[in-house]
């Protein structure tokens, strides 16, 4: 298994690319919107391995960091190999419920 500071590095370089413009964008970054949360500090990344942590505890750590995106680095475990999980109705209920989950007051 690779070290944390690995992975963190193997990342960090992944989303130097997305920030690189492309030219099948017409010469826009891959994700315009990921260099200004770099460049403000808004980025939150970790490494979520689900046999040490829940994943309500990774986003209680991306709460109280305060900063507006997260990337959580998904280790494959003895229960879970990311490459076989169906990762959009994951996002659509994270967008739905994650604050009312965390948060009941927010809403």
């Amino acid at each position: 298994m690779e070290s944390k500071s690995t992975i963190l590095e193997k990342a960090y370089q992944y989303i130097h690319w997305l920030t690189t413009p492309h030219e099948s964008f017409s010469n826009m970054a891959v994700c315009p919107f990921v260099e200004p949360e770099i460049k403000q500090e808004q980025l939150y990344i970790d490494i979520w391995n689900p046999s040490q942590k829940s994943f309500m505890d990774m986003m209680s750590l991306y709460y109280e960091s305060h900063k507006r995106s997260a990337i959580f680095i998904c280790q494959d475990s003895q229960d879970i190999q990311w490459s076989e999980v169906e990762r959009k109705p994951i996002q659509i209920t994270l967008n739905k419920d994650n604050d009312t989950t965390l948060y009941p007051s927010a809403m």
